[in-house]
This record gives structure tokens, sequence and C-alpha cells, in this order.
């Protein structure tokens, strides 16, 4: 039988004791929000549970966002009445309008024992913070009265907000019983400000993406998967964008997707491992991989999720086993044949790897193939208008010249989309060393001219030389720095191609 971790009084402190400490707790499980949702008719509903799941794992979790709510929604905290015959404002509600607001309170709530109000607001105010602490006051035969403050009641609504709405939250997404056809009795509008709230952020997360020919081409295939329910293929280059597309519309459909990176290696568990953190699925050191799969099956099998998979090649068996087959690959076709919709988003490496599966071991890709609804080949390059649009993203106060030059130092680094983003880091921490938040013309030509071009010249001048080592290889050499981009005035002519040192100029073709 396992230790408990109560220590006994007066006994040394350990480490491991504090781990079951209320603040060290994940967010919903995605096991138990999937049986909860499997009540649901609703597809529409199921998605609303799915994407509270998921901010439950965000930072501040069901807390920040009953927090938000009640920020963004604060005129709908109130009850049914008070919404109907108004909330705001220093009316007073009459004795009948009172006693309807009381009809909608729970009988076991405290704190609106509305006989007892005074018509003094304070009085009022002080009264319901002794019978919201659970102590009654003693009557001292108030005097009868015909009017009660809105403001009070208010209060009293938002207050029972901010202690109980997270829980109510939580309650939603896991007890099937519970039916979305109403919040609160201090929050009734609770699921449709739900649903406001979620479009909202979607809209906002779908604006601030870069529609690039190339990610328009990755929603599209993330749209047809999660329509036919199929297994998508889309192969494309690194660096060229395809993972933060993919990323992006995920994020755009939280309540529908999950995005997870294939780790490298043959290990079962960290594939599976990986897939349950990108869930919301607890997972420790000491669960086995066939658990973990279990948990993850018994969500996808619902088929309300589509699965990214980003870096897929890693599917494949990576070791020299002879024997191996591909278990990853394999459990995949799996998920699909229940109906999952997955996306493998791949690099050139995928195809590769198949095949040396294949000469290996004797494992037939056919019943792969077969599974495949849809292919997309993904362009090498983007267009100027699509860099310099990604340009402006990493630097969203740069000029025209700013801009022009992150493309072309795009296109002439290996680094290609990467490159944009190093660049932009250097310069601002040549800024902020300078004292300056903006980032200058002059700091991005430095970042490139002492940072980013000499890099890319060391790294390929690495990888250039033999395996074994030389006689000379423990002595030092020093590489002439590469001459400055020259300095351009804000209102000269746009930075041409030829300010960008040629022998970096590689054809976009040939990047990796």
């Amino acid at each position: 039988m396992s230790s408990t971790r109560t220590a006994e009084p007066g006994s040394k402190p350990r480490q491991e004791r504090f781990m079951s400490s209320a603040e060290f707790e994940i967010g919903l499980m995605a096991n138990l929000v999937s049986r909860r949702c499997s009540v649901l008719k609703s597809a529409k509903e199921r998605e609303l549970i799915y994407w509270v799941q998921s901010r439950s794992h965000e930072k501040g979790g069901l807390e920040k966002l009953s927090k938000d709510l009640i920020e963004k929604f604060r005129d709908k905290i109130a009850t049914r009445t008070m919404l109907k015959v108004g909330c705001h404002g220093k009316k007073l509600y009459s004795l009948a309008e009172a006693k309807e607001i009381r009809a909608d309170v729970p009988f076991d709530v405290y704190g609106f024992y509305l006989e007892d109000f005074f018509a003094d607001e304070n009085a009022g105010a002080a009264l319901l913070n002794a019978c919201t602490a659970h102590t009654r006051p003693l009557r001292q035969s108030p005097p009868k009265i015909q009017s009660f403050p809105t403001k009070v009641l208010k209060d009293e609504c938002e207050s029972f907000a901010e202690k109980e709405l997270a829980s109510f939250l939580e309650e939603l997404c896991l007890n099937p019983e519970k039916k979305l056809n109403a919040g609160p009795w201090y929050f009734p509008a609770l699921i449709e400000s739900l649903f406001d709230y979620q479009a909202e952020l979607s809209a906002q997360e779908s604006q601030a993406i870069v529609q690039t020919e190339l990610a328009k081409i990755v929603h599209d295939a993330l749209d047809y998967s999660l329509h036919s329910r199929g297994l998508v293929l889309i192969d494309g280059l690194a660096r060229t964008g395809k993972s933060t597309a993919a990323k992006n519309w995920v994020q755009t459909h939280i309540g529908k997707a999950r995005f997870a990176e294939v780790p490298p290696g043959d290990s079962d568990i960290l594939f599976f491992r990986a897939i349950a953190k990108a869930l919301g699925l607890s997972s420790n050191l000491n669960q086995k991989a066939h658990e973990l799969r279990e948990r993850i099956e018994s969500v996808l099998r619902t088929g309300d999720l589509l699965l990214c998979l980003d870096e897929s090649q890693f599917c494949f068996v990576q070791s020299n086993y002879r024997d191996a087959l591909p278990f990853r690959v394999s459990w995949v076709l799996s998920m699909v044949n229940a109906g999952v919709p997955i996306v493998l988003i791949v690099t050139e490496q995928f195809l590769h790897a198949l095949k040396r599966n294949e000469r290996r071991s004797g494992w037939q890709s056919s019943q792969l193939k077969g599974r495949i609804a849809d292919y997309r080949k993904l362009p090498d390059a983007l267009s100027d208008s699509d860099l310099s649009a990604v340009a402006k993203i990493f630097l969203p106060d740069g000029d025209a010249d700013s801009i022009r030059l992150l493309l072309l130092n795009a296109k002439a680094s290996e680094k290609y989309l990467a490159g944009i983003e190093f660049a932009v880091l250097k310069a601002r921490y040549l800024a902020s060393k300078a004292g300056r938040e903006k980032v200058l013309i002059g700091d991005l030509k430095r970042a490139i001219a002492e940072g980013v071009i000499p890099s890319d010249k060391l790294l390929a001048q690495a990888l250039a030389k033999p395996e074994r080592p030389t006689a000379g290889r423990g002595r030092r050499t020093f590489l002439a720095a590469p001459e400055l981009v020259a300095h351009a005035p804000r209102n000269s002519k746009p930075i041409s191609e030829t300010e960008i040192p040629q022998r970096n100029l590689q054809p976009i073709e040939s990047h990796a």
C-alpha cells in the first residue's frame, strides 16, 4: 500500500509533501470532460465545454476565466427579475419587486433576507454582510419599508459571482446532470455570455493571423479534415511557417482541435505524453504507456476533437532495428479508422522515412496510403508580399525600409522566416543596450551584418568541415567580419538587393 502524504506531528518536513497543494492543481482532465460531453447532443455545446476545458489549462485557469467574464459582462450579473426591471443607477425596488427578486434566489442562499432591509443603503449593506457570513442577525423590529436599494442587491450578486463562478464553470464541464440552458441565479445569462466571449476571442485571434498563401492552404486542409473526419497530410519545407499556421488555426478552433508536436525517438511513452499534454490529460512519470494511451483514446474516440500532429516524420521508426515496425503510424491509423480527424504536418523526410521502414522491416505502406484523404504539397517559398506581412508581425512599428531589409535578409538566409525573427530579436537587443524601445533601421543593419550573416557563415563552415579531425584542428582562426550594410537615410530610396552581401544570396529552391 502506498504511503499517504500526511506527515506525523513533529516529523521532519519532506519536499514532496507540498506536491498535493491546491496551487499545483492542473486544469480539467480531458477524459472526464469527454464523458460529460457524451451526454450532450448539441455539437455547439460540446465545443463550448471543450473550449472552457482548454482555458482551464491556461495561466490562471478557471479563476482567470471567471474574472474575465465578470469584468466583461458585469451588467448581466443580477437575478432574472433585476435584469427585467433594471439594476443600475439609484433605482429603488418596490416591495413587490423585492419579493419577486427573492423568489429568484435559492432558498438556502444567505444574504437575501429582504424583509430585514432598511431604506438606508448603508444599513442594508451591513445587514447583508452579516447574513452572508452565515449568521442571521437578531430581529429588532425594523420599521415597515416599501422600497429597497438597487446597489445593495447588485453588489451582492457580484460578490456571489466572484466567489462561486469558477466552481460553477468546473461543475458545468464535469456534471452530466448540469443543463446548458441557464446559468446560476446571480448570472442567468452565463451560457449566452460564454458563447459570445468564445466567438469574440476567436475573431480576435483570426485577425492576428498573417494570411499568407501557404497559411491559406494549411487552414483549408485542416478545415477539410475536420469536415471529412479523415487523415490529411501537409508536406512542406522547414522554416516556411506551416507549423505556425497550423497552431493559429487550432487556437481559433480550440473547442474542436488540439495541436501536438511529435517528439523524436521511438519511445511510446514520450509520444503519448505529448498528445496527453495537448488534450489536457494528467500524466506522471510512473504512468505506463498503455494507461496513457487508453485515456487518450477515450477522449479522441468521441470524435469531437481534431488532432494535429506536427513533425510527424518522427512517427516512423528512427532506430536501426531491422524488424522494428512503425507503431506510432499504426496507432494513428487505428484512430483514423475510429473516425478521428487527424492532420499530419511533415517535411520531405516523411516520405524518405516511409520508404526506409518498408525496406528494413517489410512493413507495407498501402494501409497508410489508402487512409490519406487528402495530400497537400506546400510551396517552397513565400511571395515578397507574404514575407513583408510576416516581417510586419515581428516588427509592427517598422517603416518601409526596415520591412524591405528584413525581406531581403529572409531571402538571403538559410533560416528563411526564422531569419526575420532572429534579426528583429538581435535588433531589439541592440536598441535596449542603447536605451531605446523603438528599433531603428540602423539597429537592423547592425544586427544582420554583425549577427545573422556571420552566424550563418560560421554554421555553414562548421557543417562543411570533414568528419575526421585534422592536424590543425586545435588552432584558432579568426574570420574577417563581413562589411556592414550601407546606411540608408529614412527618406532615401528603398533598399536594393545589392545592399545584402551577394555571397549569402541563395536560390529559394535550395533552402532546406
